[in-house]
């Protein structure tokens, strides 16, 4: 790079070699000046990218920071809320609070209050307060609310926070007080108020424009207790005793231990208990026992808040399980009495067995005496499942199942070989027995009809006619019970005879002494 000479004079001279010198630094960069307008246009973009992204981020900040802010006011507007409950008499927590305004304000409530709050107590209000005035707040019990039905509202920083009060009644066990409450109680529950309170803002950031933030304490509307350190303690706990217990194996046992004094709560414990049975905490032996023996010398104990005990023992038998003896399937005749069936039972107490058909099971005829015995007659036939029952004195009970199968008698029927003489008109009558006693006579290979002999037979069974040819008949016929379902075949012979015919030998004659021999 040359030096200029310095023109100080300012001639023209020297303001043309500077124009000159101009002239060739604006040459040598010419060619560079593309690229400096390419980086200017890219820093200027990723500038503005880079400030919209600040933006957002600023704004999601500021966001997220107000409703915090906001968060933090509704959680102290709730905080003060719980303490002016708290600050309350519990007596006087529902003052001015009627049914109806109480009424109107749960079935506004927020879904969440509905769900999780006003579902798990009933509703409390104050029978004495005149129709509306929980809808109006008062500072202290009057004709008005000190809890108003209707929502107020505190303004901090401009924003619109609105208060609202849910009160109910629930219950507690008063064995197990950390499980929440329960719109209804029994023995053991104890009785609180609970008061919800729900803090309510309009935001954009909570889903349909409106936040919430809700708690609750519970309140006692018992008075508050008055101690008197100088009274006597009371007495120690006295387990009351249980008689002696009689079980039998496979028994349900649900016996209740009870303390006639001392301080609840009691805790109750047992020593020697028949196998298959427990005891609660609460002083419940329950179970059913699974093994028979000697009486057991069992032995409860009772502790009560105080942590006094007492004690009691008492016996505790276990029996063998009733048992019905399973009887033999049976098989009876139709209209023939049975030999008595005894049925038999073991077990329990071994006394005062008594014997039941309580679904009617045995066949028609027969009955069963309470001392398990079985007599009749059969009057009907047919397959019977029968189920009897067996209690003993203690009303212990148990079955037993068998199958009692009543059938006809066999049919029987015969006949013994006939004679009869040829041309002559005869008539048997056949006999049978067994079955119903409905018979039904019947010649189906049509032996009686047979060349010569000439006879047919009734349904009856009378066998009638004129056999002409005299022979010997081989006959068969049949005998149906249709209602037993029975059939019998009798075969038996028939034989057809000429009678013998005798030949004059005319007029005799004799004379006296003399022999006669006349063929």
């Amino acid at each position: 790079m040359s030096v200029l000479p310095n023109h100080a004079d300012g001639s023209i001279l020297s303001r043309l070699l500077d124009r000159r010198a101009c002239v060739r630094d604006v040459a040598s960069a010419a060619t560079d000046g593309g690229f400096v307008l390419l980086e200017s246009i890219i820093s200027i973009t990723l500038i503005t990218i880079i400030m919209a992204a600040l933006g957002v981020f600023y704004t999601s900040t500021m966001q997220t920071s107000n409703h915090l802010r906001h968060d933090q006011s509704a959680a102290q507007i709730a905080d003060n809320a719980i303490e002016a409950v708290r600050a309350i008499d519990p007596t006087s927590v529902l003052s001015g609070r009627d049914l109806a305004s109480v009424t109107a304000e749960n079935s506004t409530a927020p879904s969440m209050v509905t769900t999780n709050w006003l579902s798990t107590m009933s509703v409390a209000s104050d029978s004495h307060a005149a129709v509306g005035a929980g809808r109006v707040a008062c500072p202290s019990a009057s004709a008005c609310a000190l809890l108003p039905t209707v929502p107020t509202v505190q303004v901090i920083s401009g924003l619109n926070y609105s208060q609202s009060y849910y009160v109910g009644s629930c219950y507690r066990a008063l064995t197990n007080p950390a499980t929440d409450c329960s719109p209804t109680g029994a023995s053991g529950y104890i009785s609180y108020l609970r008061v919800v309170v729900v803090i309510n803002w309009a935001e954009n950031t909570c889903a349909g424009g409106q936040c919430y933030y809700v708690t609750n304490t519970l309140v006692s509307p018992s008075a508050n207790p008055v101690f008197n350190l100088n009274s006597a303690p009371p007495p120690a706990p006295n387990a009351t005793q249980p008689s002696d217990q009689t079980s039998a194996v496979g028994d349900t046992v649900n016996l209740s231990l009870t303390a006639s004094s001392g301080v609840p709560p009691f805790t109750w414990t047992a020593a020697n208990l028949p196998a298959g049975l427990a005891m609660s905490s609460a002083g419940v032996i329950s179970g059913s026992p699974t093994t028979a023996g000697a009486a057991k010398t069992v032995t409860v104990a009772v502790t009560d808040a105080f942590l006094r005990t007492d004690t009691a023992t008492f016996t505790w038998t276990v029996l063998p399980p009733l048992v019905a003896a399973q009887p033999a399937d049976q098989a009876s005749t139709w209209h023939v009495a049975i030999s008595n069936l005894t049925m038999n039972a073991s077990g329990g107490t071994s006394t005062g067995y008594a014997w039941t058909d309580p679904s009617h099971t045995l066949p028609p005829g027969l009955s069963l005496s309470s001392g398990g015995v079985i007599s009749g007659t059969p009057t009907a036939t047919g397959s019977y499942p029968v189920t009897l029952t067996v209690k003993d004195s203690a009303n212990r009970t148990d079955t037993t199942s068998f199958n009692w199968v009543v059938s006809y008698p066999p049919l029987t029927a015969s006949q013994s070989n006939v004679t009869s003489t040829v041309n002559a008109s005869t008539s048997l009558t056949l006999t049978a027995s067994g079955g119903s006693g409905s018979y039904t006579w019947s010649d189906p290979s049509h032996t009686l009809s047979a060349t010569g002999l000439g006879l047919s037979i009734s349904s009856a069974g009378v066998i009638s006619g004129t056999p002409t040819v005299s022979k010997a008949y081989s006959v068969s016929v049949l005998v149906t019970d249709a209602t037993a379902s029975l059939t019998k075949t009798v075969t038996f012979t028939w034989t057809v005879v000429t009678l013998p015919s005798v030949i004059s030998p005319g007029n005799q004659a004799g004379t006296i002494g003399r022999p006669v021999n006349v063929p």
